[in-house]
């Protein structure tokens, strides 16, 4: 389970392309002012 920790001010961008079947668990702690951008295909 990939696990990200952000610190406030922090610009997060994902992307991720997945085969069908895929399964996938984001655990995010986000700050304050973080943005996460999550582009999944």
């Amino acid at each position: 389970m990939p696990e990200i920790k952000m610190t406030s001010g922090s610009k997060i961008i994902l992307n991720i392309k997945m085969a069908s079947g895929s399964k996938i668990i984001l655990n995010i702690k986000m700050a304050s002012g973080s943005k996460i951008i999550l582009n999944i295909k």
